[in-house]
């Protein structure tokens, strides 16, 4: 575990070998990000949070959080113990961010993810008086919409793989997938944003909107933060902690296969060596099977 004043901790797993050292590539702890929202809990209408804008060789990115009315936010003190909040002072680091790459991010990624994209949701309330518990910072009451610009440009309609860091248990958790969504040049009757859901230029209806739980206030939100021929990447988030959007491997869209042949399997050769035969390994130094 690596921590640094001001910065957010970074963990590494590293197999070890009795009375050996192990050398362990460069690791990068991020800085927490300057921009700070603050989020009034008893307010009447949806509040909407950013973190800092975000322009590398990747592309422009800005995360954005709305938090919808009565929405309530607790958290667990060091001694335990279920603690409310008021109001949130909301900051989004990414790790993903500038040219530290893979050795800026919380943990190693698990093998099926891509590096892609990276975020920190945290809240100086709970950095100064709290304590993660099974990763998560902070508990919502209802999830709430966070979304970031498409600047993969990843097809409008596919998911959003998503998972969070558990520091508790050092892994990473899946979560419900998101949603990539365009934004429409075209408003209903009251200024709200028509939205894309599936990729093929139609709005979507009443119905649609309301199985991703998109609520008008979203729609209004999204036209006023966003241009038309836009896309974002939706997710709903039901706590704040360190929040993972990362694409598996796999070929570029519209990808065939290789003109070749598969290649033929050959018999490994018999042998009576023990050594040469297939099955489980137990590690006698890790305990493990």
């Amino acid at each position: 575990l690596f921590r640094l004043d001001d910065h957010l901790p970074a963990e590494r797993t590293v197999p070890t070998r009795w009375n050996h050292t192990e050398n362990i590539d460069p690791v990068v702890l991020r800085a927490v990000d300057p921009v700070v929202t603050h989020i009034d809990l008893g307010a009447a209408d949806l509040s909407v949070a950013r973190g800092s804008v975000i322009d590398d060789d990747a592309g422009l990115r800005q995360a954005t959080l709305l938090v919808p009315p009565g929405t309530a936010a607790t958290y667990t003190t060091l001694t335990g113990e279920t603690a409310s909040l008021a109001a949130l002072d909301v900051r989004f680091t990414e790790y993903t961010a500038g040219e530290a790459g893979p050795i800026a991010m919380p943990s190693s990624l698990p093998s099926t993810s891509g590096f892609t994209y990276a975020v920190e949701i945290s809240v100086d309330e709970v950095l100064a008086n709290g304590r993660k518990v099974d990763g998560k910072d902070v508990i919502l009451s209802q999830s709430v919409p966070f979304s970031l610009e498409n600047f993969l440009g990843f097809p409008v309609g596919s998911v959003v793989p998503v998972g969070y860091y558990d520091r508790d248990h050092g892994r990473w958790v899946p979560y419900p997938n998101g949603l990539v969504i365009g934004i429409l040049g075209d408003l209903d009757s009251d200024g709200r944003a028509e939205l894309d859901l599936t990729g093929t230029g139609q709005a979507a209806d009443a119905a649609a909107l309301t199985a991703r739980a998109i609520s008008d206030d979203e729609r209004a939100s999204l036209h006023a933060l966003h241009e038309p021929g836009d896309s974002i990447w939706r997710v709903t988030l039901d706590h704040f902690s360190t929040w993972d959007c990362n694409w598996p491997y796999g070929p570029e869209g519209g990808a065939t296969r290789p003109s070749q042949p598969s290649p033929k399997r050959k018999d490994p050769p018999k042998s009576n060596d023990p050594c040469d035969e297939q099955g489980s390994v137990i590690e006698c130094e890790t305990q493990t099977l």
